[in-house]
């Protein structure tokens, strides 16, 4: 008897741990039932690609300022200058959003700086707009006069002026990332350094003036995509030669002084190159004295190894100084003041240019 009731007991004990496990069974089988969806929708989540509509509101003046690369955007942060002034600086670009009654109202080059001169009608600049640019490394100096202000940029920096639609704008740019050529042209002399006076008198233009007017010459008319012509002066002023040199070396690939020669004696004429110590000089001064001997039909003196001359000595690219004509000989020099024989010069040089350099 006592046996049949160890036996009862056992039995209930195996029956109670056979519940209790069938339980937990049922209990790890309904959480596996119920992770499914889970584990269906997390593994769809996945794999499945969702489009994501991003609603950017900008103004119209700032529309044009987004950029699509590769599916992604860049949305740049334009920074307020000053609220009620909707002037913005965009670091990233270096770029000053004007609005459309900001308009740059001069512009000067010269050895060191780009000159800007910004207006704004109507109301006075704030402080704040000269502070904000005083960031940039690449302004040289700013100075700020009521509803005027002047920006400086290094020479080895350009200031781009725009317009578009909706707004104005100033573009503070590197001449590296748009240009592939960079060319010094150098108007010799200036300012209180006149230069050869003209044989036919004080009435004529001296070499200085001559200089500068076949430079400009050459500015307006080039107009190769890739090539920067870069200016020493585009005013009647002095331009220490050191400062000359320092900028061939610190932005260009190539040096290009325009002179007229002079002499004690009248009857010298023709047309001379002179080169200097730099790699390629006497290969470019060749190319220039070929030509400019053509076009000018003049008298063929040569190319000229000149250490002498500073600008030559110093610069680390290939210069080219062009002593185009005499200023001491009456007929040169008249040839000299005539636009027509300026503007046949610029074409030439800008001709061995784009053959030679680009």
């Amino acid at each position: 008897m006592f046996r049949n009731i160890g036996r009862i007991l056992n039995y209930l004990k195996n029956a109670q741990r056979f519940k209790k496990t069938t339980m937990m069974l049922m209990i790890g089988f309904a959480l596996i039932i119920a992770s499914i969806p889970t584990m269906f929708f997390r593994n769809r989540n996945k794999n499945q690609n969702y489009a994501i509509t991003i609603i950017v509101d900008l103004p119209p003046e700032n529309e044009n300022e987004i950029e699509i690369v590769d599916d992604f955007f860049d949305l740049p942060v334009l920074i307020p200058i000053h609220e009620g002034v909707g002037i913005f600086y965009n670091a990233e670009s270096s770029k000053i959003i004007l609005p459309t009654d900001i308009k740059v109202i001069s512009q000067e080059r010269n050895h060191l700086h780009t000159l800007y001169t910004v207006t704004l009608e109507g109301a006075e600049l704030p402080w704040s707009i000269v502070h904000m640019l005083g960031y940039s490394q690449r302004i040289g100096l700013i100075s700020h006069k009521g509803d005027t202000l002047t920006i400086r940029a290094f020479q080895t920096s350009l200031l781009k002026y725009g317009q578009t639609t909706y707004y104005n704008y100033l573009q503070i740019i590197d001449p590296r990332e748009h240009y592939h050529t960079i060319i010094i042209i150098d108007p010799g002399h200036g300012g209180h350094d006149p230069g050869a006076p003209s044989a036919l008198g004080d009435e004529y233009p001296n070499e200085a003036s001559i200089n500068l007017a076949i430079a400009l010459k050459l500015l307006e008319l080039y107009d190769t995509s890739g090539v920067l012509l870069l200016p020493t002066r585009t005013t009647d002023t002095f331009v220490p030669i050191r400062y000359r040199d320092r900028l061939a070396n610190a932005a260009g690939d190539y040096f290009i002084s325009i002179h007229a020669n002079g002499d004690t004696n009248r009857l010298s004429q023709g047309t001379l190159t002179l080169y200097g110590s730099a790699e390629g000089s006497r290969e470019l001064a060749q190319a220039f004295q070929s030509e400019l001997v053509i076009a000018l039909e003049s008298r063929d003196r040569g190319v000229l190894y000149s250490p002498g001359h500073r600008i030559l000595r110093e610069s680390n690219i290939p210069v080219a100084l062009l002593e185009i004509l005499f200023m001491s000989n009456p007929d040169e020099a008249a040839r000299l003041a005539n636009p027509e024989t300026q503007m046949l010069i610029a074409r030439t040089i800008a001709y061995v240019i784009d053959t030679l350099l680009v």
